[in-house]
């Protein structure tokens, strides 16, 4: 498997992710899943808005939107 780090690429074995299916991290998908379907509720008017804000901060709209939806909407 080869691997892009910085300026470098180095190959080593492919380690399956682990998966822990703790409740924690299921809340923690589940936030991101009701983030992901809020930015595909917005109209195109309101994602344009979050697009232009966060061309001033080097970012794209989408991950500007799902940042703010998930600091504001805490645990689910």
């Amino acid at each position: 498997m080869f691997v892009v780090r910085g300026n470098s690429t180095y190959v080593r074995r492919y380690k399956k992710p682990r998966d822990p299916q703790s409740s924690a991290q299921l809340d923690q998908r589940a936030r991101f899943a009701g983030a992901i379907a809020a930015w595909r509720e917005l109209g195109e008017p309101d994602r344009q808005r979050y697009r232009d804000r966060a061309k001033r901060l080097r970012r794209t709209g989408y991950n500007l939107f799902i940042g703010e939806w998930v600091a504001t909407h805490g645990q689910p």
